[in-house]
């Protein structure tokens, strides 16, 4: 089995409560839904200036898996609050970026893809986000396309704590085969400030349809930022 190519997932969450916990490390800032059948979704922004003619984002790539498990990149142009139909529907959308801009030269404001009513440009059920000013998601949350690659091997993962809170984290890498309920792959405590970064001698193998995740079980400090992500190759 050789190596297919590589992905690099890594996300953050802003502000998380002293109450959080039990959610993914992504823009959304709460528990990522997940779905069983390619949903048609819509991609929007909170503010009026991304689109097609304003001074923010105007055009934007959205990847995602298709009802075949099948990797889909789809460009789309930004109309501001109102939602843009994607071409193919979709069952997980794991990364976005801006391409074009205006004068601005970001994302004027927070850009979703998702389901449901839109208010403000901001979808009922988010599935993923590009924050104001940051022109890419920030999400470690993956799913193995359906071969090729056939699968792929977890070389790494990390994650830091917000420093000057006092705040503290207990993280998780996860997995989930395609069928199955999420496993616990590794588990780390960060303190204030800290990084915790693991190469995981000769990885973590899973198959295509596997979801990946990186999440966190506890947080201790109003308030305070988490970052994390994974490395990953994928294999033929």
């Amino acid at each position: 089995m050789g190596k297919w190519g590589t992905v690099q997932k890594f996300g953050r969450i802003p502000d998380i409560d002293s109450a959080g916990g039990g959610e993914e490390v992504w823009d959304g800032e709460g528990a990522y839904t997940y779905i069983s059948a390619a949903a048609a979704m819509k991609i929007s922004s909170s503010d009026a200036k991304d689109t097609s003619a304003g001074v923010g984002a105007k055009t934007v790539r959205v990847y995602g898996l298709d009802t075949n498990w099948q990797e889909v990149v789809q460009d789309v142009t930004m109309n501001g609050q109102t939602g843009v139909a994607l071409p193919t529907s979709l069952l997980r959308v794991y990364r976005m970026f801006i391409l074009t801009v205006g004068s601005e030269e970001d994302n004027a404001g927070d850009i979703w893809v998702g389901t449901g009513t839109i208010t403000a440009g901001v979808p009922a059920v988010k599935h993923a986000g590009i924050k104001a000013g940051m022109g890419q998601t920030l999400m470690a949350v993956y799913t193995i396309p359906d071969g090729p690659p056939t699968g792929a091997k977890i070389t790494r993962w990390y994650g830091t704590c917000g420093a000057g809170q006092a705040a503290y984290a207990v993280i998780a890498l996860q997995t989930r085969e395609y069928g199955f309920g999420w496993r616990t792959r590794r588990v780390a405590g960060i303190g204030e400030g800290g990084w915790y970064n693991e190469t995981i001698t000769h990885g973590i193998t899973v198959s295509s349809k596997c979801d990946i995740r990186v999440r966190v079980l506890s947080n201790g400090v109003n308030n305070s930022t988490i970052e994390a992500g994974f490395d990953l190759d994928l294999l033929d």
